[in-house]
């Protein structure tokens, strides 16, 4: 059997064994596996709110005859942002800027159109956009989500942003 850890992504679906689901502190048993071989587990994500993201949705283990493997999906909590941004003068950000979060760690790229996805723990933040070395290469979003901005029909938060 495995031993599935999702901090908080309750009601995901785990695909190997038919009815069962992460449960609300996490966790999920498979009852079944092949000793001696690869089994593969896959959570699917269909059925978690739509603040929890999971890093990874399938993992292998290959694990002894009568043990117990345990296997950990590790998740993001936060809201699930897609913000329009433009810079200064109106236009799109450039496609693949690299987009980096407060602490300067990467956080996503600029998509087509200037579109731009991004979890994040806080209802407001700053994000530096980066497109080359260069001073004039970058610049700095500041966001905020509305007060009652409610993702669970499309699953984020659309929003605008210049850059500056």
């Amino acid at each position: 059997m495995v031993l599935v850890e999702a901090p908080g992504a309750r009601d995901a679906i785990v695909s190997n064994a038919p009815g069962l689901r992460v449960d609300g502190r996490g966790y999920a048993v498979v009852p079944y596996v092949s000793p001696y071989r690869l089994n593969t587990v896959t959570l699917d994500p269909q059925g978690m709110a739509h603040d929890v993201e999971l890093e990874s949705t399938s993992q292998s283990v290959a694990p002894f005859a009568g043990a117990i493997s345990y296997l950990r999906f590790d998740t993001r909590k936060g809201n699930a942002l897609l913000i329009q941004v433009r810079n200064a003068d109106g236009r799109s950000m450039p496609f693949g800027a690299q987009v980096k979060d407060e602490q300067g760690q990467p956080v996503g790229m600029v998509s087509q159109g200037g579109r731009l996805y991004v979890r994040s723990e806080q209802n407001q933040g700053r994000l530096l956009v980066e497109w080359g070395a260069g001073a004039d290469q970058r610049c700095t979003i500041d966001y905020q989500v509305p007060a009652g901005a409610d993702a669970s029909k499309t699953g984020f938060i659309p929003l605008e942003a210049a850059c500056r």
